[in-house]
């Protein structure tokens, strides 16, 4: 599974950079009594199980790739995972 405190990082860089739309469509901003988002958690949960096969450099330059792919909307995360492949084979290429 990949970091999910860093996940969590990458979804606070989608929220800085899409603002309302981020707490739309990743429900932030629903808290409960002890101040947490249980569906932005559980969300979380599921990208840092489905892009655990990714390091941290390469979900960093994914973020940086979905903010200039997608500059109105926050990526889902299937076009997230893609992003993470595009970059994974360009550190590959780069690599080798």
């Amino acid at each position: 599974m990949a970091d999910l405190n860093f996940i969590r990082c990458v979804f606070l860089d989608f929220h800085d950079f899409y603002r309302k739309k981020s707490e739309d469509k990743y429900c932030l901003g629903n808290l409960d009594l002890a101040g947490q988002d249980p569906q932005a958690l559980e969300i979380q949960k599921i990208w840092s199980e489905s892009l655990s096969r990714f390091g941290e450099d390469v979900l960093q330059d994914s973020v940086a790739l979905c903010k200039k792919d997608y500059p109105k909307i926050p990526p889902t995360l299937q076009q997230f995972s893609r992003a993470c492949g595009i970059c994974q084979a360009e550190k590959y290429d780069d690599e080798n």
